[in-house]
């Protein structure tokens, strides 16, 4: 409980207000360090206290409230058998419960509580709508005259969705991928409420927030690479045009990966095992059951599709995914890796997996219920969406850590690191701020360049730090 979002969540909104609150009191008052533009990032845990429902169902800490929504059904797809899915489905959903404990006990208990389940997680995001609507009024009521407000979250989750998955791994159906994203000018330039449903994606933030202050990201890109040993062009794009009432590229293709296995570990102990000081060599019951001889890579392609690009497009929207393995993502990189730890103890494999495929039209079936991807009819719109998903995959995921002269690679003479958080204008007048708020805790990439790289290249007395590598977000999360 004392790392939950029901307790963390409220005071999170009471630093960020009374930040906001002595920020703009300060502004009002003339005060010229306050008076420059700021980037805020206020992060929520909520709803990611769902993880906590197995312990919750003994014992739920939140009370019956007007906050309790009415009974949420279950997923259209609840039932669906995932004979016709890939087989990495199944196989977590089977093995995804013992990474809680005794795999038939915690399993017994979503099934004995399914009701309580959906209704808890629905019950969360209503929890931390009071601790998000605080900042959003701090900043809308602050007297900010130039503001830009973001909503958006990490990930979704499955919440027994096709055929009972839960949270967020092996798959990329929209349950799971497709998150909030809201932006709104405020003060004098403020937008008109509209939806956009052209496709987006998490790494169009980076561009875009840049774009909101009014930072060229190829500038500052031939800055970094001053100070950084690598540099990789932003894969997203700048969506404030979009915004600002320009129109939308329905057409855009968006890619979309994820790797994160959570059944992977140094010790293969369970969460109850770890409670219980039993770490090393768990018994069996408190073991975490691995997904047993399937791929844990998944990337799929989200794209428009005329009749006249491939027959059988017919205008609509398209999902293509592709599970797939790498050997470099395995137990032991390039070698073997864990394939199963059943009864017949560990096994392993050398061998990558064959590639499996799903293909939606997200126009006619938006919940993925039916995969089309042996659809003798379309065989030319999968040959067009597998040339669109290697283009994507080359421009959305760049080369890392190429093998540069090894003079380059030495550290520069170090000189005193700047902690900058904000920019400063060019004649000491608010060019505005950022608030950007997400419902969840977002991840963090070590010795990554950060938004204070960025504010330490416009303050013109802030210095760099030693040699790093500036790396682009890698969430491809769709909205």
């Amino acid at each position: 409980m004392s790392d939950c979002g029901l307790r963390r969540d409220p005071l999170i909104a009471d630093r960020v207000v009374a930040w906001l609150n002595d920020r703009y009191a300060r502004r009002r008052a003339g005060d010229a360090a306050a008076l420059r533009p700021f980037l805020l990032v206020a992060s929520f845990v909520n709803p990611h206290d769902i993880v906590l429902f197995p312990a919750w169902v003994r014992r739920n800490p939140l009370k019956p409230s007007l906050l309790d929504p009415p009974p949420v059904h279950p997923a259209p797809t609840a039932d669906e058998d995932l004979q016709a899915k890939p087989a990495a489905q199944i196989a977590f959903r089977e093995a995804y419960y013992s990474g809680y404990g005794p795999a038939r006990v915690v399993k017994r208990n979503y099934g004995r509580n399914a009701q309580r389940y959906r209704d808890l997680y629905y019950r969360l995001h209503a929890e931390v709508d009071g601790p998000i609507d605080r900042v959003r009024r701090a900043v809308t009521e602050g007297g900010s005259d130039n503001a830009v407000l973001v909503r958006t979250a990490d990930h979704g989750d499955l919440l027994g969705a096709h055929g009972g998955l839960h949270q967020k791994w092996f798959n990329l159906y929209d349950e799971a991928t497709r998150v909030p994203f809201v932006i709104a000018r405020i003060g004098a330039d403020a937008t008109t409420a509209r939806t956009v449903s052209a496709p987006t994606s998490h790494v169009d933030l980076v561009p875009t927030l840049l774009g909101a202050a009014g930072v060229d990201a190829d500038v500052a890109a031939a800055q970094l690479a001053e100070s950084f040993t690598e540099v990789h062009p932003l894969p997203g794009r700048n969506l404030m045009p979009v915004v600002d009432g320009g129109p939308a590229d329905r057409s855009r293709a968006v890619y979309v990966m994820t790797r994160d296995n959570v059944l992977e570990g140094d010790t293969g102990a369970s969460a109850f095992a770890r409670q219980l000081g039993r770490t090393v060599n768990p018994p069996a019951p408190l073991r975490i059951k691995v997904p047993a001889h399937v791929a844990s890579n998944f990337e799929g392609l989200v794209v428009r599709v005329d009749d006249s690009d491939a027959v059988g497009g017919a205008g609509h929207l398209w999902k293509l995914v592709r599970t797939f393995d790498d050997p470099a993502t395995w137990t032991e990189p390039g070698v073997r890796h864990l394939a199963g730890n059943g009864i017949g103890g560990e096994a392993y494999r050398t061998d990558p997996v064959d590639d499996q495929w799903e293909l939606y039209d997200l126009t006619t079936d938006p919940i993925e219920a039916d995969n089309r991807w042996t659809d003798p009819a379309l065989h030319e719109l999968r040959q067009h969406l597998r040339m669109q998903l290697k283009q994507q995959r080359a421009v959305s995921v760049p080369e890392r850590n190429q093998p540069w002269p090894y003079a380059k690679r030495q550290p520069r003479p170090t000189r005193p690191a700047a902690c900058c958080v904000e920019r400063s204008g060019d004649s000491g007048s608010p060019r505005g701020e950022i608030a950007v708020m997400a419902v969840v805790r977002p991840s963090t990439t070590a010795r990554a360049a950060t938004s204070a790289d960025v504010d330490a290249l416009m303050a013109p007395r802030a210095g760099l730090g030693p040699s790093r590598s500036a790396r682009s977000p890698d969430r491809r999360d769709r909205r």
